[in-house]
């Protein structure tokens, strides 16, 4: 009998020992929710901006609005002063791009329309002459000088016509000569700025600091780029069509030339 209270004594003795040395588990965070943060938190540090791809002539007007938002927002960034100007100026910098961009896809759509529609603005124009030069002339009961007044303005107006048309002929021929010029300098002008583009995008990964302005030069960068390789699109297109534009100034001529012989045919009495 005294073994048993001793066997007993022993066994509760090792279940106080095993319960004291058992640490409480902590508790677990339900599922789905994350736990408590150490420290306070921080502010959201200003978003870094990618590079965006090429733009079309169906979204210049969104990526220009984009940048204005950009510009917009960055009183609500944090940013040191110095980050904020040098950002504020190169968002700057890229909406002038993008307006240049703009004006030299318009361009090149009108040069492209015009030449699309130079045969049926031709036959249409040689159909006139031929018209008018079939007309027979005008005959008049009486001719006064308010008449003769009236015919010497028109007569005026046709040969005004015609030092126009032949003008404008003289400068597309000048211009011919000087759009290789043109779309020389530009392919300098993308060698260069593919350089800068190069130095650029090395420094902004090598950059510890200010990386929204990294970015904001870079994507400038890449803007002045496809600006020349548009302006030289837009000359490829004028080269073409005052290279192929003369069959209408023949036609203009033609027209103006007819009008101003059947003025100089009238008025006429009876």
């Amino acid at each position: 009998m005294p073994y048993r209270w001793f066997a007993v004594h022993v066994i509760l003795a090792c279940l106080l020992w095993l319960g004291g040395s058992v640490a409480p588990a902590q508790p677990k965070a339900p599922a789905g929710q994350s736990p408590e943060p150490a420290g306070p938190a921080t502010a959201p540090a200003a978003p870094t901006q990618s590079v965006a791809g090429p733009v079309r002539p169906e979204t210049v007007t969104t990526r220009k609005a984009a940048v204005q938002t950009r510009l917009e927002a960055l009183a609500n960034l944090l940013l040191t002063p110095e980050e904020a100007e040098a950002l504020r100026a190169i968002l700057e910098q890229n909406l002038q791009a993008l307006e240049a961009l703009e004006e030299a896809f318009q361009k090149r759509a009108a040069y492209v329309a015009q030449l699309d529609g130079l045969p049926r603005q031709v036959e249409a124009l040689n159909a006139e002459r031929r018209t008018l030069a079939a007309r027979p002339p005008h005959r008049f009961t009486e001719v006064n000088d308010k008449l003769r007044l009236d015919y010497e303005a028109q007569l005026q107006t046709v040969r005004a016509e015609l030092d126009g048309l032949r003008k404008e002929l003289t400068a597309g021929e000048l211009r011919l000569t000087s759009i290789p010029k043109d779309i020389e300098q530009r392919v300098s002008n993308l060698a260069q700025i593919e350089k800068d583009l190069l130095v650029a995008r090395n420094e902004a990964a090598k950059a510890t600091e200010q990386k929204s302005v990294g970015l904001a030069r870079e994507e400038l960068l890449d803007l002045r780029q496809q600006v020349q390789q548009a302006e030289i699109d837009m000359l490829e297109a004028e080269r073409a069509w005052l290279s192929t534009q003369e069959p209408l100034r023949d036609a203009q001529l033609g027209l103006a030339q007819t009008r101003y012989a059947v003025l100089q045919q009238e008025p006429r009495d009876d």
